[in-house]
């Protein structure tokens, strides 16, 4: 089961916390979300000569030590700038202490992914990202890498999100099933619930198709932007300065540039019942040599009534590759969690994404209107 916000106020007020701060910031309550924690960037900012993992009895201080070029230091209120394709290392507020038949993942916030901001999590003696083993007690470190845009960070801002796993317990297709039936996981642009026959699932996965029959279909990334994304200031940012809109392609087809970010939208509106919280999973080789997604947590009730338009992160390798409309683009797995949380996306003031459409980061002004 995934701990919903009842469950990770257990772990972190109990009498034996399951997660710790480094110098006794208190975790806020605004940091817990209906099945995930969103966790604060500390003060240090180490400059890496390279991405990387420790090996098996290394302690993540002890990789730093080998492969860092500079460090900073960041006081209260100062700022960091972090350069395109630069790889840092920064440790993280909050520290793990979990039972053994506990253990946590991890992923960026949609925010951050939606803006070409590649991040993932590693921990001490642990050779792979973003998972701990069981029973993990250590701190934990952010690895970031901004692939188009310099970026601006400060100590104490929130960009990844983590989820404490007590077991495996993914909905199987035929449970999805019956939450569609009962309410409604997909559905099309004017807020009908697809039909089940016209769900493609694969592997107990639903699996999502590209939308090219819009008059936007998404954003191109510009390399040369010629300001700096600030990721602590709200909608500061001019989507003109950072994103070029893309038009609907005349035939249905469209050719994306190798190596370049963009943004595009599913066909599928999703909605998450409120029983469960969903991921979207890596992708898949044989569906072409791209990524699709760099933040992948969707929480219980995310959607709303009518359900929402995923929005995809696409980095293309060094090929140009063409997508066709209702091209099959990614997929989703479900999730139980111990208990229907006591609070659902879009229930209060802290969720960004509760319209229907697709909307770029919550740092651009005009993020849903432009995509219109």
């Amino acid at each position: 089961m995934i701990l919903s916000s009842q469950g990770l106020r257990d772990v972190i007020f109990g009498e034996k916390p399951m997660i710790q701060t480094r110098e006794a910031r208190a975790i806020d309550e605004k940091q817990i979300q209906p099945a995930s924690l969103d966790l604060r960037l500390g003060g240090r900012v180490h400059s890496m000569k390279t991405a990387g993992l420790p090996s098996a009895n290394q302690t993540v201080e002890e990789y730093i030590g080998t492969c860092v070029y500079d460090m900073s230091h960041l006081k209260p209120g100062e700022y960091f700038i972090l350069s395109p394709n630069v790889c840092y290392l920064i440790p993280l507020e909050e520290t793990l202490c979990l039972s053994p038949r506990h253990y946590a993942t991890f992923s960026p916030k949609s925010s951050i992914g939606r803006c070409g901001i590649f991040a993932r999590i590693v921990c001490n003696n642990h050779t792979a990202y973003d998972r701990t083993p069981l029973g993990y007690e250590g701190p934990l470190y952010l690895e970031i890498t901004s692939f188009i845009f310099r970026v601006c960070v400060i100590a104490g801002l929130s960009l990844m999100q983590m989820r404490i796993v007590a077991e495996e317990t993914s909905i199987s297709a035929q449970e999805l099933e019956q939450f569609h039936s009962r309410n409604g996981v997909l559905f099309d642009k004017k807020g009908m619930a697809l039909d089940w026959k016209d769900f493609v699932t694969k592997d107990n996965r639903l699996l999502f198709r590209i939308d090219l029959d819009r008059d936007v279909v998404g954003f191109e990334a510009i390399e040369t932007a010629p300001e700096t994304l600030s990721l602590f200031q709200g909608a500061s940012c001019k989507v003109s300065d950072f994103w070029r809109p893309i038009p609907r392609p005349p035939n249905g087809r469209l050719i994306l540039r190798g190596n370049g970010f963009y943004l595009l939208a599913t066909k599928e509106y999703v909605r998450i019942p409120k029983e469960c919280c969903a991921e979207i999973v890596p992708y898949d080789v044989n569906l072409g040599e791209f990524r699709t997604h760099y933040a992948g947590f969707f929480d219980n009730g995310f959607g709303g009534e009518k359900g929402t338009a995923a929005v995809l992160e696409v980095h293309l390798m060094d090929t140009n590759f063409g997508f066709f409309d209702g091209q099959v683009i990614c997929s989703m797995v479900f999730q139980k969690t111990d208990m229907v949380p006591d609070k659902l996306y879009g229930k209060d003031n802290s969720s960004n994404y509760t319209n229907r459409g697709p909307s770029l980061s919550k740092f651009f002004k005009g993020r849903e209107s432009e995509w219109r």
